[in-house]
């Protein structure tokens, strides 16, 4: 009878486990969570429908008229009455609607590139967060496994102490390093929160579990030119181009009138005598206060700007991608370096070393603290260079797109 509780309890646990390890959340569903945002989802679809409204109302033809006229005249005899209904239309013979919708197209494509670019960030900034709670979450575990060995040792002296076998100077000493250690434990906790809080408002996961390798494990490779060139930046710049450019060759033909054509009907009742017939008018507009001269210099100028811009933006990029590869490599390689003089390696054991010298009575209890200092000194540069090479290699796929 008592074997079916245990075995639920043991299912339990087992489930238990299961959705503990479930819930650790790892880059790649950061990522996911933070690009899947409804408010993040719903600004890029916002900036992707108002540039196609855009598009659409752009362009389009002229909107026909509909006029009625009717005149009375008081003429011997009687009343002189005309009426006449008709219907105009306007055209634009040199191509100006269509040269608009071509440059509304381009700025579609132009939106299109940014909404990437915001992809982009976006990415790399909850890659970025999600590094930075890591970060915090391995620097408490170290501090807070090196709290617990320190107050475990003090313990240990003070027992030692009021034995009579230890100084009571080393067990006052030690309780005020540990009293120091405690103090930045509960500051780095708070930091951690604060890191996961973050996150968490990015990817809307729940953060308290973080798995994944502070330092990259892949190298970065140098770009091409070629490769360099088809980043989102570029490609908007050049849509910009395109729409300037084609908005000032439409600037150039306002040089050409436009045609209108009107097409109605007259009746005329005099005394005596009653007609109608068709009217066919055709208009023109004579382009002298407006001719588009002007605009034409300014759009082109734009695109001279851009063309320029654009040149600017692929060598701040070719820059700026040597200098993330420079940054990894350097920070990575002093990242492993001090990860074989630390820990319980061979090279490392500082602590372990220390321990063993002053219960032998060879060290004092200065020199085994200086012992604990430079060994958690140098765990803590140790991941701050993990982190530089991992803020390197972030920006190094934000800009190529990894």
């Amino acid at each position: 009878m008592r074997i079916i509780p245990l075995l639920a309890i043991s299912t339990a646990g087992l489930l238990l486990a299961f959705s503990t390890q479930a819930l650790a959340l790892n880059e790649g569903d950061a990522v996911k969570q933070a690009l899947r945002n409804s408010t993040f989802q719903q600004i890029l679809s916002a900036r992707e429908q108002q540039a196609q409204g855009e598009s659409r109302a752009t362009g389009r033809w002229f909107n026909p008229e509909i006029s009625y006229e009717r005149e009375s005249l008081d003429v011997p005899g009687g009343e002189s009455r005309e009426t006449t209904l008709s219907l105009s239309q306007r055209f634009n013979l040199a191509g100006i609607k269509r040269l608009e919708r071509s440059a509304a197209r381009h700025h579609v494509d132009a939106e299109a590139a940014r909404n990437t670019l915001l992809k982009r960030e976006r990415v790399a900034q909850t890659r970025a967060a999600f590094y930075q709670s890591l970060m915090a979450e391995q620097h408490y575990a170290r501090l807070d496994a090196l709290y617990n060995d320190l107050n475990q040792l003090s313990t240990s002296i003070q027992a030692r102490a009021e034995a009579g076998d230890a100084s009571r100077y080393d067990a006052m000493r030690i309780a005020r390093e540990v009293a120091i250690y405690a103090g930045r434990r509960l500051q780095l906790g708070s930091h951690l929160q604060a890191e996961k809080g973050r996150l968490e408002v990015l990817t809307g996961a729940d953060a308290s579990t973080l798995e994944g390798a502070l330092l990259p494990r892949n190298d970065v490779t140098p770009s091409e030119e070629a490769d360099l060139a088809l980043h989102p930046l570029i490609a908007a710049y050049d849509a910009q181009v395109s729409r300037a450019s084609t908005q000032a060759t439409a600037a150039g033909r306002q040089r050409w009138p436009d045609m209108t054509l009107s097409l109605g009907r007259k009746d005329v009742d005099e005394p005596g005598f009653e007609t109608d017939g068709h009217v066919v008018a055709l208009g023109m507009e004579l382009p002298i206060g407006s001719n588009g001269k002007h605009q034409a210099a300014a759009s082109r100028s734009r695109a001279d700007l851009l063309e320029a811009e654009r040149q600017l933006a692929v060598q701040q990029l070719q820059a700026e991608h040597t200098a993330y590869i420079e940054q990894f490599q350097a920070n990575k390689r002093a990242s492993e370096t001090l990860a074989r003089h630390g820990g319980d390696s061979e090279e490392g054991a500082l602590v372990t070393t220390a321990r063993a010298a002053y219960n032998a009575g060879e060290i004092s209890i200065m020199a085994l603290l200086d012992a604990y200092r430079a060994d958690y000194e140098l765990q803590e540069r140790r991941l701050e260079h993990a982190l530089a090479a991992r803020q390197a290699y972030i920006q190094w796929q934000q800009l190529t797109g990894k």
